[in-house]
């Protein structure tokens, strides 16, 4: 009789397993697709922003580059 009780637990226990992990699994699918979306929302927005502003976007890199290069000598 015991045989039986702990197979049976043992079977709900892995039908919970099963369904927390599809839970799981459909969170994180979840939470990928929305941050693919926001990585590609922001890739167009950097994309016209730089079409739009393209002496402001070389400027900004130069810069960048000027201070690295000044952090970097400093060592």
């Amino acid at each position: 009789m015991t045989t039986n009780s702990t197979k049976q637990q043992l079977h709900e226990l892995g039908e919970k397993a099963r369904v927390k992990a599809n839970e799981l699994r459909a969170n994180v699918e979840e939470q990928y697709q929305k941050g693919r979306e926001q990585v590609v929302n922001a890739s167009k927005v950097t994309d016209e922003y730089v079409h739009e502003n393209p002496w402001a976007v070389v400027g900004m890199a130069a810069g960048v580059g000027f201070l690295l290069g000044l952090l970097i000598g400093r060592r």
